[in-house]
């Protein structure tokens, strides 16, 4: 065989190849494309939709669900506060005076000053 033949059959091969693969671009992906192309933009409206209309609602939801957490934080704290108010107040009553006066006069009647004043206005507690 001579080179020319090996070369006519090489090239008749290639031509043949590419031939197919044009075919296959023209009828078949060609036409595959537009129905895959209008099967995907179906298949994205509902889905875009549904998107337009649990998005607001999923907006307002989380902003519900923030306002709750603020406004349950904020009763906490005021609970809070109001305790520790009525827990100052009921150990200050069992004490009957200031911790830091009763400090004082602690320290006064161990340095063994009697003479010390002592404010007896309705004392409670011990």
């Amino acid at each position: 065989m001579s080179k020319r033949s090996t070369y006519m059959q090489a090239f008749n091969e290639v031509q043949d190849i590419i031939v197919d693969r044009n075919d296959k671009v023209t009828n078949v992906l060609d036409v595959i494309g537009p129905r895959f192309a209008s099967l995907v933009r179906d298949l994205s409206k509902p889905v875009k939709t549904d998107q337009d209309i649990l998005g607001p609602q999923l907006k307002a939801s989380n902003e519900q669900a923030v306002s709750q957490i603020f406004f349950m934080f904020m009763t906490a704290l005021v609970i809070s506060v109001a305790i520790i108010f009525v827990l100052l107040r009921m150990v200050m009553k069992q004490l009957g005076k200031d911790p830091n006066e009763l400090d004082n006069i602690a320290m006064a009647i161990s340095k063994g000053d009697l003479d010390l004043e002592y404010d007896e206005r309705a004392p409670q507690g011990v």
